[in-house]
């Protein structure tokens, strides 16, 4: 099963690198949070609402992450996040990072759950948000 994938383009910026013009890898994982944003966004969950007023956080639990090649200062990279499952009150995504030229730079196997926020115990998703993310699972 293919799922579709949801994308958003990222430009490395002169605050992300170092003096030689390359995006430090811990910047490399905040791009793949505001991919992980822009998704919720997509669902109709924006972290303000789902945060805010709905009281529901999605904190990573597991991560693993291979970085293939540098990012580099001023280039637009194409990040891209498909789901790989949903379960009632965690999901597991694929988040990379692809350079101009259609180059993996950096690839992230990540865990989300679902938690109420001010308890910070699991909890499962609401069902409306569970549904719209199981529509990611298959190819469109």
């Amino acid at each position: 099963m293919t799922a579709r994938q949801f994308t958003m383009p990222i430009t490395v910026r002169f605050k992300h690198c170092d003096p030689a013009g390359i995006a430090f890898y811990p910047k490399l994982l905040e791009f793949a949070n505001d991919l992980v944003e822009g998704w919720f966004a997509a669902l109709g969950a924006p972290f303000p609402v789902l945060i805010g007023e709905l009281g529901i956080g999605v904190p990573t639990v597991a991560l693993a992450a291979r970085f293939a090649k540098p990012c580099r200062y001023g280039e637009t990279l194409e990040g891209r996040l498909a789901p790989r499952a949903i379960g009632e009150r965690s999901c597991q995504i694929d988040v990379s990072l692809v350079g101009p030229e259609g180059d993996m730079r950096a690839a992230f196997d990540i865990t989300l759950v679902c938690v109420e926020r001010d308890a910070v115990a699991s909890r499962a998703w609401p069902e409306d948000l569970a549904a719209a993310m199981k529509t990611w699972l298959t190819a469109a």
